[in-house]
């Protein structure tokens, strides 16, 4: 028997019991060219349809700061999953960024709650006539980042757990373990001098790998390589718009995919995708030392195409969800791993 969605589930939010580790996936800049590119390919009538949802969208960053709420945009609310970090209403969302796939191994083998569950909760709570609007918001923002987050590689395997054991360089506390108890995460701090996001733990460098870029410069000795920021972008309450929309058109016609055949809607498939470039050669550099050129590059020239696949992926399934109107099964939540969520409101 169908019955409403809302009364299936708990209208409280209530912690999943994950293992903790560090969970941004690409940094904001990143989320955020995705969500960019994903915009102007939204059909207009599913556009309008999400941009009643975006402002209503929680500011919790607010409530900790100690300030006026500001409203998020389409591009902006694709952090809000980081965003919400130290809420206590939403602490414990870690396990839905990542999925531990090992390497051989299938998207099936993770019964752990991850991202994929997060992102099919989400279809469903956005097809669903039975859900308030301000509930399909929130479920609309971890839908933006997740896409996101399941297409940077080392979210998607268990190797090194996603290369946050995996040092790129020889400073005291790197390589320590993450604990797994629930207790503690090992967040220790490059030394003085070091770049945690390029020579720090590999998940840091492929976070923004996007940003980095080898240039080519002749010098008397011959031609050498360095390594250059090309894209200096913050946090999403800073981003210039015109800078944002400069850079993920750049990314988009240089690195973005050639057929349209690519945006499939099987999110199972772009975990593969992401676990094979984890597992056949992004480990491929020597522990705590500084990354080659060649590494660079390839981790560069990957890291864009991935964040403009998954723009693609992302505006076709948001056109495909709030295409049609779908009437849920609960019992087919009862029977998920679903057991929580950021909230499930009633109507």
């Amino acid at each position: 028997m169908k019955i409403k969605l809302a009364l299936a589930l708990a209208a409280t939010f209530i912690g999943l019991q994950s293992t903790l580790r560090p969970v941004r996936a690409w940094d904001h800049g990143g989320h955020m060219i995705v969500a960019q590119i994903a915009q102007k390919r939204l059909h207009p009538n599913v556009r309008a349809r999400v941009e009643k949802l975006v402002p209503l969208i929680p500011d919790f960053r607010a409530e900790r700061a100690g300030r006026k709420p500001q409203p998020y945009t389409f591009v902006s609310a694709a952090c809000w999953m980081d965003d919400v970090r130290g809420s206590q209403k939403r602490e414990s969302l870690s396990s839905w960024h990542y999925i531990d796939v090992p390497c051989g191994g299938q998207v099936g083998d993770v019964h752990e709650q991850n991202a994929l569950d997060a992102l099919k909760l989400a279809e469903v709570v956005l097809r669903s006539p039975q859900v308030d609007e301000k509930t399909k918001a929130e479920w609309l923002a971890v839908a933006l980042h997740v896409v996101g987050d399941i297409h940077q590689p080392l979210h998607c395997t268990d190797r090194e757990i996603g290369g946050n054991t995996f040092p790129l360089a020889d400073v005291p506390g790197l390589e320590k373990r993450i604990r797994r108890d629930g207790k503690a995460v090992d967040r220790a701090a490059p030394a003085k001098g070091v770049n945690a996001a390029v020579y720090g733990r590999l998940h840091a460098l492929w976070d923004s790998a996007y940003r980095y870029d080898v240039v080519r410069q002749k010098t008397a000795q011959g031609t050498r390589g360095t390594i250059k920021v090309l894209y200096a972008l913050g946090s999403s309450a800073v981003v210039p718009t015109a800078k944002l929309e400069e850079v993920a058109r750049d990314i988009e016609r240089v690195f973005g995919p050639k057929s349209e055949g690519t945006s499939d809607l099987k999110a199972p498939a772009w975990i593969r995708e992401s676990n094979r470039i984890a597992c056949d050669w992004a480990f491929d550099t020597p522990r705590k030392r500084k990354p080659s050129q060649k590494y660079f590059e390839r981790a560069h020239d990957t890291a864009c195409a991935r964040l403009a696949i998954a723009g693609v992926r992302l505006s076709a399934w948001l056109n495909t969800i709030f295409a049609v109107a779908v009437t849920s099964d609960a019992g087919a939540y009862r029977q998920s791993r679903f057991s929580s969520g950021p909230s499930m409101g009633r109507k």
